[in-house]
């Protein structure tokens, strides 16, 4: 079925509306996460304890991960409207939560609302998108979600410090409450101009009797949380936690995705698995530079922000460049183009653990990975909704996401083991051996992985672009 086009101008304006919303909703979500790292030791140092800093920062991906699903399962078989009313509510409700609460349970409730209105409403952005606007131009789209983060990329963390300083921690989760309800006041037309639910052909629709996956989103959901919390306590308590958590990351991401993710299999699956293992690769790179550039090459906390603003900036390069190319065979590559891009970039970074090499050369190189990524993840979300059914979009967006969620869930908590488990071993050894090198290294065999998988599709057959 085409995109629903009442006229040019009308066309012209549903991107218009739907840049606008969902430059002003991801730019909120986008500055939360990079401002409220600098804001957590003000609030645990005022609501509580060390030991809740890791769940209080963490819960917001878990409550993400819950309702992607749930909100994937409504836009097909319902409407945009229900997740996208609960999504950017609960953000809403969470932020103001948060930016008031009395003890950090309440804060931690807050944070989970937050997680909680993201999930519900990326996914119906995407399914507007697959629906409202003609396919040439869902690669510019998708693209604007990348540009969204560079603002709060770039002054988040610092803002966040100042306002911190000279003000309140409080004001951090208030200040995006103005974007979330300029983020709402595009979404009202839009919503009206969806087509019904009885425009979608049956032929391979949705079985509208088809009950959520309720017991593995909240097993996967589940997990994220308790690895978390995991990660703040100590003892054989934490172990059997962190081993039960796993085990319930495990029983979700089976349940939850097709078994063709595992197979890397053409189509839709080799799409989610190359969205997992990238993202593993980059986002786990992410959370070990910082720490190797202060530990090893004596960065300061300030410049190692930079490095990482840096990966942001040429991300969003890469989400420009694809959006530039529209010949079918030239995207059919960028995926592949992207995680060949990816994996010489972690190679680049297993330079950087040894204190006597110079870390810029392998900056370069995560520069250079940004620049990867952003050119396979947009492609990726549009190649998966070009050869998708429109009536099963929101169940592929919502697997996107959850691919973008689970993939660095599943790098943090390998490197942080291979970490603990390789620092055993440096500790009884008389060897010069670098204690971080495991990290790129695995990094790079998730990035090796990804090239397998994105290979899968370079004879992907696209139906006809409506």
């Amino acid at each position: 079925m085409k995109p629903m086009t009442h006229s040019f101008s009308g066309q012209l304006s549903n991107r218009t509306l739907l840049s606008v919303a969902a430059f002003a909703l991801i730019t909120g979500f986008a500055f939360e996460a990079m401002a409220t790292t600098n804001a957590m030791p003000a609030v645990i140092r005022d609501l509580g304890s060390d030991t809740w800093f890791s769940l209080a920062a963490g819960v917001v991906l878990a409550g993400q991960i819950l309702t992607t699903v749930f909100a994937g399962w409504l836009s097909d078989r319902f409407d945009v409207a229900r997740p996208l009313f609960l999504g950017v509510s609960g953000f809403i409700l969470g932020s103001l939560l948060a930016g008031l609460a009395p003890n950090l349970l309440v804060f931690v409730v807050a944070r989970i609302l937050q997680g909680l209105g993201i999930g519900f409403t990326i996914v119906p952005l995407y399914v507007m998108i697959g629906a409202l606007i003609e396919a040439e131009f869902r690669p510019k789209l998708f693209a604007s979600f990348s540009y969204a983060w560079v603002i709060p990329s770039m002054i988040g963390p610092a803002l966040a410090g100042y306002v911190v300083q000279h003000w309140h921690w409080r004001l951090v989760f208030l200040l995006v409450l103005p974007l979330s309800f300029v983020g709402c006041v595009p979404l009202f037309p839009l919503v009206k101009r969806m087509p019904a639910r009885a425009d979608f052909s049956s032929e391979g629709g949705v079985d509208n009797s088809q009950r959520p996956p309720l017991l593995p989103t909240v097993a996967l959901s589940l997990s994220i949380a308790l690895m978390q919390f995991a990660g703040g306590t100590a003892g054989r308590f934490s172990l059997i936690l962190g081993v039960f958590a796993i085990g319930l990351f495990a029983y979700g991401i089976i349940s939850l995705f097709p078994v063709e993710t595992f197979k890397a299999a053409q189509g839709v699956g080799a799409m989610f698995a190359t969205r997992f293992l990238l993202m593993a690769t980059m986002i786990g790179t992410e959370f070990f530079i910082p720490l190797i550039l202060n530990r090893e090459h004596a960065w300061s906390l300030e410049h190692t922000g930079w490095v990482l603003t840096l990966g942001t900036l040429t991300w969003t390069l890469g989400s420009f460049i694809q959006s530039r190319i529209s010949g079918l065979k030239w995207r059919l590559r960028l995926p592949i183009i992207g995680a060949v891009v990816v994996f010489a970039s972690a190679v680049s970074l297993i330079a950087l653990p040894f204190p006597g090499l110079s870390p810029y050369p392998s900056l370069v190189g995560w520069g250079v990975m940004g620049l990867g990524m952003g050119m396979m993840t947009a492609t990726i979300s549009d190649l998966s909704l070009a050869i998708t059914p429109q009536e099963n979009h929101g169940d592929v967006s919502s697997k996107l996401q959850l691919a973008d969620a689970a993939g660095p869930a599943v790098a943090t908590g390998l490197f942080g083991l291979a970490l603990g488990v390789w620092g055993n071993f440096v500790a009884s050894s008389t060897a010069e051996i670098p204690e971080y090198l495991p990290a790129p290294v695995l990094a790079s065999l998730f990035a090796l992985l990804g090239i397998y998988s994105a290979w899968q599709n370079r004879s992907l057959v696209i139906p006809k672009r409506c």
